[in-house]
Parts: structure tokens; C-alpha cells; sequence
């Protein structure tokens, strides 16, 4: 196999806002830059399915009320679990986060008077906090997204952030307890790219594709858990996982944003019955947990549609507000007033756990976006995903910035090398023994067993039956042993070509993922938040 052996001064793992945030702020402060992501920087993952909008108090918009407000939600809608100090740099650093975005290109929808930004409600959200980036230039609301990340990604090309696409990171290099770089395998062709660096910060994103049915793109199936967990860094709340409970179904699935709820929009079974009202007194302006067990009940007790959905009613939603505020869902609805929806695994809460300047703990790692945990807590509030990737993207790269000019200030004058935290031999020998081999000769014939795209499927499929929206104690034990015994099987699993590697150590990062959170699960017996034990 060929090898590409790169040398930075920081590594930013993943190309959505999180990671493009952290790198173009590392690079504002003078530091040589390489972003790798699993697809292309900008153009993939999930910052570019979103529905473009984040929750944050703002000077100009007296109607999104006051920072301690956007603090006390966050964590009512977390069950308090969240953790204080997370919550308190989101809510406080939302507006300056949305003025860098600005700053950077990416447009926000505006007043038609004073040309203030627009703010709206949300389920959950007191005030009208949520703002909304303006994709109406794009051609396609499937990646509305991308009204975000593009600017964002002509920037860092602009600033001179070395970008490489297509690269599965599979582990981090560490040595006397830190983090010094990555290696991982080209998506494209037999390469091993090694990459030194001496900071690295994980922006990978979330766990979707863990799971049977899920809103998020292709390539976000929680390798950045895995890697952060192998690397020493603890991690919290994995058992709380968001399903969205407004997926459009049919052909062209579509998130729905839950916005409309505040505007008069309703939930329907298909005797037309507002449901609920039966499972919360908030009604359609429950949190997103509420909302989505209260789907999974109704169609569970033969009140869903045909094809096992709801409906969601915009009858009641103001024409003039339809065309303003929720264009794209206007397009759908295509003059109906009904669009039918289900659910389907969304946003991690969970994940690494970090403190208000990315650091995990570990020397040289930071972490930023939806691969941490902390702010959310057991559930989390619409519009704070995004608004959490900038704010604390920006952060770890403004941290480990200084954390690393600081850690230089005792290289030699003079010297150019600051790499070096590990031999060449030494990366070898951690490539061999992670069953990556520089030669293409060392890859073996596996002609029995299962392939590794049953085991993946079986895997998605036992996660969404038993660690689910509904779990419950004999269905996490049975993902438990199952998920030990295909973990087992592929310790033993030889490749017969290139492709046959590069999917072995996705599928490992992917399943050891899905083990910790089965495990998180199983350790909490009582409901709470995304977490609903039946028993």
C-alpha cells in the first residue's frame, strides 16, 4: 500500500461546522492547519442536511429574551443532567458565535423593515430564539446545510487549511499518555495516511447510521466515540439518543423542523385526533423525547397510518408566516396541509467529555460538536446542535491554539521541527498491531463466516429493536451478548482486499460505539429524558 505522512502543527478531525469552526480559528492564530474528513470538508456529513437553525439570545431580537432564560430551558429540557458550565459558554456565547459565522459569509434570515435578523419559537424554548440561516439560493432544501458550511469551507480554503477528503481516521497516535496525531486509510485507493500533529481536535460528529432508520448522512456513524474512548477520554450520557419524531416519509425523506408547532401546526393519528394532549401537558410544544414516544404509542396502538406514520397538520399555521418562515415545508406540502411523518434516530447527547475549552483530559486532544458530551444532558432543545458546533468549535480551536503556542515557547531557536513525538518505527509497529500492514501482500483470503455487511446490518438492526426510542433490561442484555459476539467474530476476521480493510475498521470503530452505548443504557434502569425503559 502507498503511505502519505503528513506533519502539522494542529490536526482537526471531521469537515462539518464543528470542525471547520475550530480550524479556521486555529488558523486565525497563526498555526499550520490540516482538516481530514471522512467525505468532503463542507460538503458532507450532517451540517449540510440541517435545517439551518440555531438557538441564541441576541441584542438585536428583544424577543429571544435573556441568557439565563436560554440556561434555564437547555436544562429543563436536559432533566439537569447537563452540565452548568457548558451550558452557560453556549448560552453566552451564542451571539458572538452567530457574528463569526457573519463574518465568515454565512447569511441569516432577515426582517423586511429594520432588517434585523428573524427570530422565531420552538417546542421548548420560552422565547423566539431560533434564528435561521437563508438558503433560499440553493436549489435543493435537502442540503439546506450547505448555505452554512460553504462559506465556511471557501474560507478555510482561502486562509490556507490544508484539507484531505475522503480519509477514514481509524486511530489517534499517542505516546506517554499524548495524543500526537492520527493515522487511518484512503476511501479511494489501497494509502495509509499518517498524519503528526501536536494538537488534535475531534469534530467527527454523531452516531445515525448505528442505527436501522436515521436522519443523518451516510458516512456519521460514531467513529469519533470509539477513537476518542481507545484514546483515554472518558465519556458521558451515551444512553441519550434523540429520534426526531417529524421525518417526512415516502420517497425524498425529510427532517421537518418541529418550528412550526409554535405557529399553530398539530400532530395527527389517522382518526385525525390531536394525540398530544394525551402525553404531555405541553401538547405539540413537548420536547422532541416526548414528542417521539408519544408517535411510537400511537402507532403502536393501531392509530398510525398505513405505511406506520403520523401527520403533522399546517392548517393552522398563518399562510403569509408558511411562505416567510417555512418555505421549504410550504414546497413540500405542495397545497395539501398534511404531510405524513415518522421517526427516526437524530442527534447524540452524549459523548466525550470535555470542559468549556474542548480539553478532554487528555494531552493534545480537544473535542467539539456532537461527538462531546455535557450540554444537553438528557435531551436536547431544538436549535442548540448547530449553535453548540460553532460556539465550541471556536473555542477548542481557540485553546488549543494558545495551549500549543504555550507548550513552544521552550523549542530550540531556530528549529523548524516540532514534530517528532514519535520514531517511525514506532508509528509501524502501532499500524501493525492496529492490523494495518504497509503491504498489500500481508491482506488474507476470508472465504467463511459472515460478511461484514450482514454483521453490519444485524448490528443496526438489534440497536433499533433494543436500544431503541423504547428499551427495556432483557432487550439491552440481548444486544449486549450479541454485540460481544460479533465483536469477537471480527477480531478473528481476515481481509481479502483493500476494501475488505477499510470496512473491517469502520465496522470496528462502529461497533465498538454501539457497545458503549448499549452498555450506558443498561447501566441506567430508570427512564429519563431519550432514555424510556419500559421496564
Amino acid at each position: 500500500m502507498d503511505l502519505e505522512r503528513v506533519q502539522t502543527d494542529a490536526l482537526v478531525i471531521g469537515g462539518g461546522l464543528a470542525g471547520l469552526s475550530a480550524a479556521l480559528e486555529l488558523r486565525a492564530g497563526g498555526l499550520t492547519v490540516t482538516l481530514v474528513s471522512k467525505g468532503k470538508a463542507g460538503q458532507s456529513g450532517n451540517t449540510i442536511m440541517t435545517r439551518n437553525s440555531m438557538a441564541a439570545v441576541l441584542t438585536e431580537a428583544p424577543k429571544s429574551g435573556t441568557i439565563s432564560e436560554h440556561i434555564e430551558d437547555t436544562l429543563t429540557a436536559g432533566a439537569n443532567l447537563n452540565e452548568l458550565k457548558l451550558v452557560e459558554a453556549l448560552a453566552q456565547q451564542a451571539e458572538a458565535g452567530i457574528k463569526s459565522l457573519e463574518r465568515w459569509g454565512v447569511p441569516f434570515l432577515r426582517q423586511d423593515g429594520d432588517g434585523s435578523i428573524s427570530t422565531k419559537g420552538s417546542p421548548g424554548h420560552r422565547r423566539q430564539r431560533i434564528i435561521t440561516v437563508d438558503a433560499r439560493h440553493l436549489r435543493s432544501t435537502h442540503n439546506a446545510g450547505l448555505a452554512l458550511s460553504l462559506p465556511l469551507l471557501n474560507k478555510a480554503k482561502e486562509t490556507g487549511i490544508q484539507l484531505i477528503n475522503g480519509i477514514l481516521i481509524t486511530g489517534l497516535l499517542k505516546k506517554d499518555g499524548m495524543v500526537g496525531g492520527a493515522y487511518g486509510l484512503d476511501r479511494s485507493r489501497p494509502r495509509v495516511w499518517v498524519i503528526e500533529a501536536r494538537v488534535v481536535i475531534l469534530a467527527s460528529g454523531g452516531v445515525g447510521q448505528i442505527y436501522p432508520l436515521t436522519t443523518n448522512a451516510g458516512d456519521v456513524s460514531g467513529d469519533g466515540y470509539a477513537l476518542g474512548h481507545l484514546a483515554g477520554a472518558k465519556l458521558r450520557d451515551l444512553e441519550f439518543i434523540q429520534f426526531h419524531p417529524t421525518v417526512s416519509m415516502g420517497p425524498n425523506k425529510e427532517v421537518l423542523s418541529t418550528a412550526p408547532f409554535s405557529d399553530g401546526a398539530v400532530l395527527r393519528n389517522r382518526l385525525g385526533e390531536a394525540f398530544m394532549v394525551r402525553y404531555s401537558p405541553q401538547g405539540d410544544m413537548a420536547a422532541r423525547d416526548v414528542m417521539a414516544r408519544a408517535v411510537y404509542e400511537e402507532i403502536n396502538s393501531g392509530r398510525g397510518s398505513e405505511r406506520g406514520g403520523v401527520y403533522v397538520d399546517f392548517s393552522q399555521v398563518p399562510p403569509s408566516k408558511m411562505a416567510r418562515e417555512y418555505e421549504p415545508i410550504q414546497r413540500r406540502l405542495n397545497g395539501s396541509t398534511t404531510v405524513e411523518v415518522g421517526t427516526a434516530a437524530h442527534f447524540m447527547m452524549g459523548g466525550i467529555v470535555i470542559d468549556e475549552c474542548g480539553r478532554t483530559g487528555v494531552p493534545g486532544l480537544y473535542a467539539c460538536g456532537e461527538v462531546t458530551g455535557g450540554v444537553h444532558g438528557a435531551n436536547r432543545l431544538a436549535g442548540n446542535a448547530l449553535t453548540e458546533a460553532v460556539v465550541f468549535g471556536l473555542a477548542a480551536g481557540r485553546h488549543a491554539g494558545e495551549d500549543l503556542k504555550n507548550a513552544l515557547l521552550d523549542r530550540p531557536q531556530g528549529s523548524e521541527r516540532i514534530h517528532g513525538l514519535l520514531e517511525w518505527a514506532e508509528i509501524e509497529r502501532l499500524l501493525a498491531e492496529d492490523g494495518i500492514f504497509l503491504k498489500q501482500a500481508n491482506l488474507m483470503r476470508n472465504t467463511e463466516g459472515l460478511s461484514l455487511d450482514v454483521i453490519k446490518k444485524e448490528m443496526r438492526t438489534l440497536m433499533g429493536l433494543h436500544v431503541g426510542i423504547v428499551r427495556s433490561g432483557s432487550g439491552l442484555m440481548q444486544a449486549k451478548e450479541k454485540l460481544s459476539q460479533f465483536e469477537a467474530y471480527l477480531k478473528t476476521y481476515s481481509c481479502q482486499e483493500y476494501g475488505d480493510l477499510l470496512a473491517l475498521r469502520q465496522l470496528r470503530l462502529i461497533l465498538l460505539t454501539a457497545k458503549l452505548i448499549t452498555e450506558a443504557a443498561w447501566k441506567r434502569p430508570e427512564s429519563l429524558g431519550a432514555h424510556y425503559r419500559v421496564d
